[in-house]
């Protein structure tokens, strides 16, 4: 995906979906699967490095018989990081993803708050379903942070901001 200069933060895109069952005959393995961008911001400018581009929180989900298996990833410019991945069963759960680091040396705080609510309908007739609520808040790094008065250096100086979005994955 190209980079959108005027996403809307609280928009979700839909990347990729896929059926499976491993025999094509039972639903004993019956999974479905999909990738979604959950939450977009845009960098500001005074942040070095990286001012310009995009930060993205992505999913990756399988929704199966044995419940939901997710994956996230932290993406700034098309570069990504994965965060974590969970196991959860059926119905509705929340999972909260929290990471500080750096990237190209600009420091971030990234909380992302995501309740997954999965079904999977019948059992004799699967048909998965995944909703995803996403919230969650970035902080960057950024240029002009003065020392004070005494001498201290001003580390935390950051910029903020939150989106939250809810979105089907899987229908």
């Amino acid at each position: 995906m190209g980079r959108n200069k005027n996403a809307d933060p609280s928009t979700s895109t839909i990347e990729s979906r896929s059926v499976g069952s491993s025999d094509g005959m039972s639903t004993q393995n019956f999974s479905v699967s999909a990738s979604a961008t959950l939450l977009t911001w845009n960098i500001p400018e005074e942040v070095p490095i990286i001012g310009g581009d995009e930060l993205t929180f992505s999913i990756s989900a399988s929704v199966g018989l044995g419940g939901v298996s997710a994956s996230f990833d932290v993406c700034v410019g098309g570069e990504c990081i994965s965060l974590a991945g969970v196991n959860v069963g059926l119905g509705t759960n929340t999972v909260d993803v929290s990471t500080k680091g750096t990237f190209y040396g600009v420091p971030f705080e990234l909380t992302v708050s995501v309740t997954l609510t999965a079904s999977i309908g019948s059992i004799t007739n699967p048909d998965a379903s995944l909703d995803v609520g996403a919230s969650g808040e970035v902080c960057l790094g950024r240029d002009l942070c003065d020392a004070n008065p005494s001498g201290w250096e001003n580390v935390t100086c950051m910029l903020c901001a939150s989106a939250g979005t809810s979105v089907t994955v899987i229908d």
